[in-house]
C-alpha cells in the first residue's frame, strides 16, 4: 500500500478526517468516494475508470480534485524518456503576454496533438506539432491509467531551476469547464504549489480570499491528474528551485472544439 501525505503550507480547514499525526484542521481526505454530503462541482468529474494507484485527494470545501500516482513510471524508464524527448523534440522559447508585456517564456515548450487541437494561452495561439511514437504511447499509457481521453499536451522543458511556471489556472475555455489535466512529471523533483484563487467563491459560499496554499513534490515518473472544479477555484506554479537539473513536464489534455 502505497501512503502520500499532502503538506499544507498555510493552517486551513480542509474536507475530511485529519491524516495520522497531522493538525485535525490541516488534514485532506484520501477516500475513494466523495461524501453525500459533499456533492458538489467536483463530483461531475468522469474518471470512472481511473487505477486504484491513483490516490485522490479531495480539495478544501471539496473545491477540486487531485489523482496522483508518485510512480506511475519506473526510474529506469523515465530516465529514456527524458534523454529521448530532450533530443527528439522541437523545443522553442517563445514570446508571450504577460501583463501587457511580451515576454519571453521562462522554460521551452512544444504544443502537440491532433491536427485540430489548436490553443490559445498568455496571448499565444499554437497550432499542434503532429505526435511523436514516443508521446502517443504516454498518452495512450495515461489514458489507461486515469479512464480520461486527451487529444493534446503542452511539452514543458524546465532546463534548470531558474525555468519556472508562474502561478496561473488553466481555465481557458477551449479545455472546457471542469476539465481533466494529466501531468506527466520526468527528470528533477520540482516543488508543485496550489493556490486559492483570490476573489473566487467556494460552492459552500467562503469568504473569497481566505488564503491557503499547499504542495505536491513532483518526482521522475510521478503522474498527478487535475480535476472537477480544480481550475476554477485554485491556481498552480511551479517556482524556481536552486540546485536542480533539467525536468520535462508533459500536460495532458482535451481540447473541445
Amino acid at each position: 500500500m502505497i501512503t502520500f501525505i499532502v503538506r499544507v503550507l498555510t493552517d486551513i480547514p480542509l474536507a475530511g478526517a485529519p491524516l495520522s499525526r497531522m493538525n485535525p484542521d490541516s488534514a485532506v481526505h484520501l477516500e475513494s468516494n466523495i461524501p453525500d454530503d459533499e456533492l458538489n462541482e467536483c463530483s461531475d468529474t468522469i474518471l470512472p475508470s481511473a487505477s486504484p494507484s491513483m490516490i485522490k485527494t479531495y480539495l478544501p470545501r471539496t473545491t477540486g480534485l487531485i489523482l496522483f500516482n508518485p510512480t506511475f513510471l519506473s526510474f529506469k524508464r523515465s530516465t529514456e524518456v527524458l534523454s529521448a524527448l530532450i533530443s527528439s523534440l522541437p523545443w522553442q522559447c517563445k514570446d508571450i503576454k504577460m501583463f501587457g508585456k511580451d515576454v519571453k517564456e521562462p522554460r521551452l515548450t512544444v504544443w502537440m496533438g491532433d491536427s485540430s487541437a489548436s490553443y490559445k494561452y498568455s496571448g499565444v495561439l499554437l497550432q499542434p506539432t503532429p505526435w511523436t511514437p514516443l508521446v502517443i504511447s504516454l498518452k495512450e499509457q495515461i489514458e489507461a491509467e486515469t479512464g480520461a481521453r486527451f487529444n493534446s499536451v503542452l511539452c514543458n522543458y524546465y532546463r534548470d531551476g531558474n525555468d519556472y511556471m508562474g502561478y496561473h489556472s488553466d481555465d481557458e475555455k477551449e479545455l472546457g469547464p471542469n476539465s481533466i489535466i494529466a501531468s506527466l512529471s520526468i527528470g528533477a523533483e520540482r516543488r508543485f504549489i496550489f493556490k486559492a484563487r483570490e476573489g473566487v467563491k467556494t460552492p459552500r459560499n467562503l469568504k473569497a480570499g481566505d488564503k491557503r496554499s499547499f504542495e505536491y513534490k513532483l518526482s521522475s515518473g510521478s503522474l498527478l491528474v487535475m480535476a472537477g472544479a480544480t481550475q476554477k477555484f485554485w491556481k498552480h506554479s511551479i517556482p524556481k528551485q536552486r540546485g536542480v537539473t533539467g525536468r520535462i513536464n508533459l500536460t495532458f489534455r482535451l481540447i473541445n472544439k
